[in-house]
């Protein structure tokens, strides 16, 4: 049997809120703690310091490994809907998923709105460490449409039926 997996893009806009939320959180608490710490006098030698700075920097890159993994899901998204096999007769029910999709990040970009202006201080330090991320979930529906939109074209764009290289 011919058994592949196939992940969803309602299960790719879940695991991108949730793990935005983890790490943003996670920088969060760390900032707070690394505050509360640097200057105790446990905290003073130069293994600790620097295991410190090492974490926070860490988390400094989340930003930019999350843009990165937006950026390989609709690369992944693109270049698959290339290679699929299909018929124009499923454009009907590719548009009304489109829909729906679009619908659902609309959703999930408010949960993001929510838990993120819920606090000024949270809101302050996502806006300043964390923009990349901050833009696509609050422009998830409109991100989600578009890149919908260039994976209908790739795969209904090509001669009859015909699919990949």
């Amino acid at each position: 049997m011919n058994k592949t997996g196939v992940i969803s893009m309602p299960l790719i806009i879940i695991i991108l809120l949730v793990a935005s939320i983890s790490m943003i959180m996670l920088g969060f608490v760390w900032g707070k703690f690394n505050d509360a710490v640097k200057d105790e006098a446990g905290f003073q030698d130069n293994a600790t310091q620097a295991a410190l700075a090492n974490t926070t920097t860490t988390f400094a890159n989340f930003d930019i490994t999350m843009f990165s993994i937006f950026i390989g899901f609709v690369l992944v998204l693109i270049i698959t809907s290339f290679l699929i096999r299909t018929n124009t007769i499923f454009v009907a029910i590719m548009i009304i998923f489109l829909v729906l999709l679009v619908v659902f990040s609309m959703i999930i970009s408010n949960v993001w709105d929510g838990i993120v202006t819920g606090d000024a201080e949270l809101q302050t330090s996502v806006e300043l460490n964390y923009p990349r991320t901050n833009f696509i979930m609050n422009n998830l529906p409109i991100l989600m449409f578009i890149v919908d939109i260039m994976a209908l074209i790739a795969l209904f764009g090509k001669r009859g039926g015909e699919g990949g290289i």
